[in-house]
């Protein structure tokens, strides 16, 4: 019985790292701009939401739930960077909650620069992570 509070708590972990990483999405993509830092941070994102929903599908879909467990690490790791983003945005903006949020706004985000960066690669970094490790558990 201890195989399925495992795997509820794997599927648990992924759904909320899906979720998380999803309510990041859609905070930077309300930033309309051309400007690269922003696209760049758009397209590592939508890379991860990809790759956790595979995550979540497949683990729903197994019937080894218990085989994902290398995965807890990295989603955890997701996590949290995609909470310190959404914090940090929500410092540097002035209407966290407004969809049209302004360039200004991010502008005054990269006043804090490398923090910003270093988030910014770590989810690039997981990204890749969960994706490597999703695969050979697939083997």
């Amino acid at each position: 019985m201890a195989g399925v509070g495992e795997a509820a708590s794997i599927l648990a972990l992924a759904t909320f790292a899906y979720d998380t990483s999803k309510k990041l999405y859609e905070v930077v993509s309300s930033f309309k701009s051309r400007r690269t830092d922003i696209q760049e941070v758009q397209s590592s994102l939508t890379a991860l939401v990809s790759v956790l929903e595979l995550v979540q599908q497949q683990i729903l879909e197994s019937g080894d739930e218990c085989k994902y467990k290398p995965l807890c690490q990295p989603m955890q790791c997701c996590i949290s960077t995609c909470e310190d983003m959404q914090k940090s945005l929500d410092a540097c903006t002035q209407r966290p909650n407004d969809v049209h949020a302004s360039i200004r706004d991010w502008l005054k985000m990269q006043f804090h620069g490398k923090s910003f960066a270093d988030m910014k690669q770590r989810l690039a970094s997981y990204q890749s992570t969960l994706s490597i490790a999703f695969a050979s558990v697939n083997l």
